[in-house]
């Protein structure tokens, strides 16, 4: 958006210590799919579902302390860099960023940039805005990754010497706040809800022979533990010993640390008989698609930052069951929505049942997500009013 509005930003990249100026076009370029790099992105992949589980699980048989040396050693490091995806090593002009606005967008699990960016802000060589995600790996760390709790200790310290946060949900904002504490260099803290990610139009054939009608549940997410995969599992089962007919389930989304609970619940309900089919994989324009022929969108996470696909679904006009806590919480104010709560471990199936077998509510809840679009805001809104706030003075 800041590219196409012509605002006067750049694109930095953080290499060899210091900062390098991507070219102009970097901001056209990166919305492009290679289909090239695209495929070996697969790869890689690949390489680290299969790496991923054997360094986890040498990781675990070892105590903390000698962990922590481990993660920061050169070998784990290089290690690491492999797994991630490479940058093209191309020559670029170094940036020097006294006096400028620098907005950190994204998690990144490189100790070295973060202590770079400390080390300017200390200095006052920059005025920084820390775009915020929420603070699951350090609030609820059974639900995280070892390495990840590890490094995003390092990443959420760059808040603490910020001009700036900018929260994505006021959950999030509260934790921001109680985290940073009595900051010296924090002068401001805001949120804003996320708008919806903007799907192209998809002209694919399949997965979508079979799924046109609106007769499916679709749950969008990556398969980790906190999305509440096994609880909502649990639920389905529980509506057939009730007798309530369980119609088609779709899952969406990206493999994800200890996912085998997820896997082995997935193949166990496909035994039992359920219709479910899990979709990995597949390009945005497709979950799009998914979205719009859905009859009713699932996100039963315990714990969120904010909980895009929400969002996601109700910009398509299909009503969403989510929890009822944090930020998926804030969410149940907008149109379209259905609650249930997490400290109720029958609620999940009273809510689906109640769904399910009430016409009624269903055409109510449809015709609350079309009517509460407008509510949701526009990501040329949302860019304008982000690089009002990082540039302040």
């Amino acid at each position: 958006m800041w590219g196409a509005q012509n605002f006067n930003c750049q694109l930095v990249i953080y290499r060899n210590g210091q900062y390098e100026l991507l070219p102009e076009s970097a901001f056209q370029e990166i919305l492009l799919v290679d289909k090239e790099i695209h495929s070996k992105k697969l790869i890689r992949q690949k390489i680290q579902d299969k790496a991923r589980p054997l360094y986890r699980g040498i990781l675990l048989q070892i105590s903390p302390n000698t962990r922590n040396n481990i993660l920061n050693s050169k070998v784990i490091r290089k290690f690491r860099h492999f797994l991630k995806p490479k940058t093209t090593a191309i020559e670029n002009q170094v940036f020097n960023p006294k006096g400028s606005h620098l907005l950190i967008l994204d998690l990144f699990f490189d100790v070295d940039h973060a202590d770079y960016i400390i080390e300017l802000a200390k200095n006052k060589k920059i005025n920084l805005t820390f775009f915020s995600c929420d603070l699951i790996p350090i609030n609820h760390q059974e639900f995280c990754s070892f390495d990840l709790a590890f490094y995003f200790k390092k990443f959420v310290e760059i808040a603490k010497f910020s001009n700036n946060l900018w929260s994505i949900s006021n959950t999030t904002k509260k934790e921001l706040d109680a985290y940073v504490g009595n900051s010296t260099y924090l002068s401001q803290s805001a949120y804003k809800w996320l708008p919806p990610s903007i799907y192209s139009l998809c002209e694919h054939n399949l997965p979508f022979e079979i799924f046109e009608e609106k007769n499916y549940l679709l749950f969008v997410s990556s398969f980790e533990p906190r999305k509440n995969h096994v609880g909502f599992f649990q639920a389905i089962r529980n509506l057939r010993k009730m007798g309530v007919d369980v119609p088609k389930i779709i899952l969406v989304g990206g493999n994800a640390w200890d996912d085998d609970p997820i896997t082995r619940g997935i193949l166990d309900l496909q035994s039992e008989g359920f219709d479910l089919v899990k979709l990995t994989n597949i390009d945005e324009c497709c979950v799009g698609k998914l979205y719009e022929n859905a009859l009713l969108s699932v996100y039963p996470s315990f714990f969120e930052g904010f909980g895009l696909p929400i969002v996601e679904s109700l910009s398509l006009g299909i009503p969403v069951l989510t929890s009822n806590i944090g930020s998926t919480g804030e969410l149940l104010k907008l149109p379209g929505t259905l609650g249930f709560s997490l400290e109720d471990p029958n609620d999940l199936t009273k809510q689906l049942s109640s769904f399910l077998t009430d016409k009624e509510l269903q055409q109510k809840l449809r015709k609350d997500a079309v009517t509460g679009r407008n509510e949701l805001g526009t990501w040329a809104e949302y860019a304008t009013e982000l690089y009002a706030f990082a540039t302040r003075e």
